[in-house]
């Protein structure tokens, strides 16, 4: 399992603890991964992707930040998955 992190080792995170707790259960997007401005937010990701577009931002980063009692799983694939 990879890790994000920098040259020198550094775990990268994409909010910081401030934002993580704001918008947590929720989808954010952001300018992109050099720029972890937050651009808009919304329990549905769809609403949060439109927001962004209806900002001028066509190709955000958009990503679901788990609440601390959420089980969450990240899985790593070269191949598509679908969840049924």
């Amino acid at each position: 399992m990879s890790k994000n992190t920098d040259e020198q080792g550094n775990v990268i995170s994409l909010l910081s603890e401030e934002d993580a707790k704001k918008y947590a259960g929720q989808h954010v997007c952001i300018i992109g991964f050099q720029d972890h401005t937050v651009i808009s937010a919304d329990f549905d990701p769809i609403k949060a992707c439109q927001s962004a577009a209806a900002k001028g931002y066509k190709d955000p980063v958009t990503f679901y930040v788990p609440r601390p009692f959420d089980k969450f799983a990240f899985l790593e694939t070269s191949e598509a998955c679908t969840f049924r």
